[in-house]
């Protein structure tokens, strides 16, 4: 194929081609550092709860857990879990059995809910899910 053109466009009918279909689900996560516009950490998939564990345990590794990211999640559940594991550290004690595991500063999650009327936004919510962080 010829570069600057895009093939067609055909449906998942089960059989096997060998031309490239552009059609099917598709999910992404990225995480942003917004000021430098930098992408920190990006996946991509077939659904959600596939990508965004992997675009979460992403950032901490890419910016070496100096920092926290605070995430804004569109209320499913796959987010809790993964900002959940990937930002908290153990904490050793100095006695024996399994550590606690303390908050990365400035980790977070929260929730903007849209609230409308015959379709149109009238009130914005942004409600804190996991209470760490600051907004």
């Amino acid at each position: 194929m010829p570069s600057g053109l895009l093939s067609k466009k055909c449906r998942d009918t089960g059989e096997e081609t060998d031309s490239e279909c552009g059609v099917g689900p598709r999910w992404g996560c990225l995480s942003q550092d917004r000021a430098a516009r930098f992408v920190v950490a990006w996946a991509f998939g077939s659904s959600e709860d596939e990508v965004a564990p992997k675009g979460v345990t992403q950032t901490p590794q890419r910016t070496q857990g100096q920092r926290g990211v605070v995430w804004i999640r569109d209320g499913r559940p796959v987010y809790r879990r993964a900002v959940r594991c990937a930002y908290r550290d153990a904490q050793p004690t100095g006695r024996r059995g399994r550590p606690p595991r303390a908050w990365a500063p400035g980790a977070g999650l929260i929730q903007a809910v849209q609230r409308r009327r015959r379709g149109r936004i009238v009130r914005m919510e942004v409600r804190r899910v996991l209470a760490v962080c600051k907004f």
